[in-house]
C-alpha cells in the first residue's frame, strides 16, 4: 500500500516525520561532537530542495532536488543524503513554493549515519542569498 502524502511533493508522510523524529531523538553512545555554531538549532523535519553550485554558476530551478532536512538554525542547516556530497556548495530553496527563499551554502561535515535512514548528515552554512535563474 502506497503511503499518502499530506501535501503536494514538498511535504513528508506521517511516516517520514514520525522516522526523522525518531533520528533526532536518538540517544547516542557516543560522546556529542563539539557545538560550532553560535546560533541554536532548531528540528526542521520538511523536505527542502537542494542544487549543486559548481564552477561558479547558479543552478536552475529545475536542477534543485527534494532532500529531506534535519535541522536549521540562524546559520545553517543539515539535510540527508544517500551517498556523501560530491559538492562544496549548494544553493537551498527554503520557504514555499510561492514565497521561496534561495539560499547559497557551503557543505561544512558530513557524517554517515544508520539510523532510520541509512545515508549522510550534510552540515552546511549559510552564505548569503541568492537569485536563481528558472
Amino acid at each position: 500500500m502506497r503511503e499518502r502524502k499530506l501535501f503536494p511533493s514538498s511535504m513528508l508522510t506521517h511516516r517520514d516525520i514520525e522516522q526523522i523524529g525518531n533520528l533526532l531523538e536518538r540517544k547516542s553512545t557516543k560522546a556529542p561532537p563539539k557545538e560550532r555554531r553560535s546560533s541554536k538549532r532548531l528540528p526542521h523535519p520538511v523536505i527542502e530542495l537542494v542544487a549543486p553550485h559548481v564552477d561558479q554558476r547558479l543552478p536552475a530551478k529545475w536542477m534543485l532536488r527534494e532532500v529531506h532536512c534535519c535541522d536549521l538554525s540562524e546559520g545553517g542547516m543539515s539535510f540527508f543524503l544517500p551517498q556523501p556530497p560530491d559538492f562544496e556548495y549548494a544553493v537551498v530553496r527554503l520557504g514555499t513554493p510561492s514565497k521561496p527563499t534561495y539560499m547559497l551554502v557551503s557543505v561544512v561535515d558530513y557524517r554517515l549515519d544508520e539510523g532510520v535512514r541509512i545515508g549522510y548528515v550534510v552540515g552546511c552554512s549559510f552564505i548569503r542569498e541568492v537569485k536563481i535563474p528558472g
